[in-house]
């Protein structure tokens, strides 16, 4: 991960106890699992006029927590190989002075740290053979497939294996019993193998691996020279100020938004029926999200604390028709909905902004493949700070609405690539409404059989 610089944030974490609120208003739905669940700490948030406000805060590395290389002259280089390419494990991963569990922490070299480190190395054969692997193997830290950056890999140790796991799950020393979080890959004492296979529907109980051909090389250094090389990643996420002036946290008109899901329209094929990763899954071959099962899909919730809490959807000439939910009432829908947020203008100057906080609540099943995070990478640092739950902190929490902050939009047609509203809405088999007499039709009526 890196410290973002994002001008704006659309969502941010609600207070715990609104959360909880929330959840058990959603629990007397029957919609939301029974009895306290992760749900009632992570899932609330908070859209507030389209994202038009500034964080006040970002997150980054603790400087003071910067992993350093043990430079020792009995230290060793890592090779990690033939993991699945999804995972991102694969590569070089040098020993640093950590400690986990009373063992190293390996910390994976990235290839824009390759030629600094490389300065560490005595001159001699072994170590300029040693450097041109690092260069070959070193992975670049942005997806080849994604804009997004990928989080860092370490390898910890616990009872009986060691692991790897993105830094973002890495806890430091604070373990119990050899637990280190969630892990993507572990390799056993005995020389086995295993690798992230899915999440059980308990979201509390430990990942289900799959066996996988995985192989942890050892090399050793033939000397280091006298210097000290630091990662540009630590053992330590926190959140810092953004210091800029305070007139620019005043809020800016909102945009109309574009139709868009909650949810990705397209993932790519890693995913079996019930939700397991198939290792053979090319990431670069996407193909269309199946049809999802409305017993077991994952949905959003959108709940009217004011007045005027409104959505948009589709009708079926394209045009836009209004959902207005009643107050103390929630509007669910699926992930991939094709909806927008109802644009608030001030009655009498359109440039100022009624403020309009909306709360929306994720009902995440276990299919995973229904997470609302843009692709893979996204789902791998969604379950490493879940791993940390209850005991996030503030840096821990700003990585899970950013991995959960999608957004997907619709196009309107200008991509090519994208249909249009009514074919989507027919390929995903949905029912569009002529009107927005029709849909106040259908609405009441609903009304009247849940009463009922």
């Amino acid at each position: 991960m890196r410290a973002f610089d994002n001008i704006c944030r659309g969502m941010a974490c609600l207070p715990e106890r609104v959360q909880r609120i929330i959840a058990a208003r959603l629990r007397a739905y029957n919609c939301s699992p029974s009895g306290p669940s992760v749900l009632d700490e992570y899932g609330g948030v908070t859209i507030s006029s389209n994202g038009c406000y500034k964080s006040l805060h970002n997150f980054k590395y603790l400087k003071a927590s910067l992993f350093e290389a043990d430079l020792s002259t009995s230290s060793d280089i890592i090779f990690v190989e033939n993991a699945p390419d999804i995972l991102h494990v694969n590569g070089p991963y040098i020993r640093t002075k950590d400690m986990f569990n009373a063992k190293p922490v390996y910390v994976q070299l990235a290839s824009h740290q390759v030629t600094d480190f490389s300065k560490c190395l005595k001159e001699n054969a072994h170590n300029r053979k040693l450097i041109n692997k690092l260069e070959q193997t070193a992975p670049a830290a942005k997806m080849l497939y994604s804009d997004c950056e990928r989080s860092p890999r370490v390898i910890v140790r616990t009872e009986d294996s060691y692991c790897i796991q993105s830094v973002t799950a890495y806890r430091g020393g604070h373990c119990s019993s050899g637990f280190c979080g969630f892990h993507v890959v572990s390799f056993k004492d005995d020389g086995s193998s295993s690798c992230f296979q899915s999440m059980p529907s308990d979201w509390s109980k430990p990942p289900l691996m799959q066996p996988c051909q995985a192989m942890r090389i050892i090399n050793s250094v033939k000397g280091f020279s006298d210097s000290r090389f630091f990662f540009d990643v630590g053992s330590k996420l926190v959140a810092v100020g953004q210091h800029v002036k305070g007139t620019e946290y005043k809020p800016k008109p909102t945009r109309n938004q574009q139709f868009h899901t909650d949810g990705p329209l397209k993932y790519a094929a890693i995913w079996d029926q019930n939700s397991n990763l198939i290792l053979k899954g090319d990431p670069n071959d996407f193909k269309d999200l199946p049809i999802s099962n409305s017993e077991t899909c994952s949905r959003s919730a959108l709940m009217a604390f004011f007045h005027q809490t409104i959505l948009g959807t589709a009708s079926t000439s394209g045009k836009s028709l209004m959902v207005e939910i009643p107050l103390g009432c929630c509007c669910l829908f699926r992930f991939d909905w094709l909806h927008h947020g109802w644009k608030c203008v001030h009655a009498t100057n359109p440039d100022r902004l009624a403020v309009h906080f909306r709360a929306h609540f994720y009902l995440i099943s276990g299919m995973l493949k229904e997470l609302p995070t843009v692709d893979f990478e996204g789902t791998m640092e969604f379950l490493s700070a879940l791993s940390q739950h209850p005991h996030l902190t503030d840096a821990g929490r700003l990585v899970m609405l950013d991995t959960l902050q999608t957004f997907v939009p619709y196009a309107g047609g200008t991509d090519s690539t994208l249909q249009p509203l009514n074919e989507v809405a027919d390929k995903r088999k949905y029912s569009l409404f002529e009107t927005q007499s029709a849909l106040e039709t259908a609405v009441s009526q609903m009304h009247k059989k849940s009463k009922t």
